[in-house]
């Protein structure tokens, strides 16, 4: 696996990076499917470990990936190992009550949002 410095952080980055968007499962909003389809928890927290295990320490989430349940899956997948994971997840999609996603970038929400993804996530950074 090739890596690459992550700014001036003295983060070494994989250049491949797993996209987490599929890990969410089935989700629907407003009716309508949104998603790939449906991946078992087991598997999707094999397919995690499967990945950091070849090399890769970057994973892509975000918040709305099965409304929570991608970053849930991650944080089962690299309990013990967390000091080796790069997480990159985005927020500022919420459903409103017809469970269709609205943006909502206020300073409150994203804090908010961040604190929800940390907790999914199982860390505190």
């Amino acid at each position: 696996m090739k890596y690459r410095p992550f700014g001036k952080t003295g983060v070494e980055v994989s250049e491949v990076g797993l996209g987490a968007w599929p890990l969410g499962g089935k989700t629907f909003v407003a009716g309508s499917p949104i998603t790939y389809g449906d991946v078992p928890e087991k598997e999707a927290v094999r397919i995690v470990e499967s990945a950091l295990n070849l090399g890769i320490n970057l994973i892509d989430t975000a918040d709305s990936y099965g409304l929570g349940r991608s970053e849930r899956v991650i944080g089962k997948a690299i309990q013990g190992r967390r000091d080796r994971v790069f997480i990159a997840t985005k927020a500022c999609w919420v459903p409103d009550q017809e469970e269709i996603f609205m943006r909502d970038v206020s300073y409150h929400n994203l804090l908010a949002t961040c604190d929800r993804s940390l907790k999914r996530l199982g860390t505190d950074h």
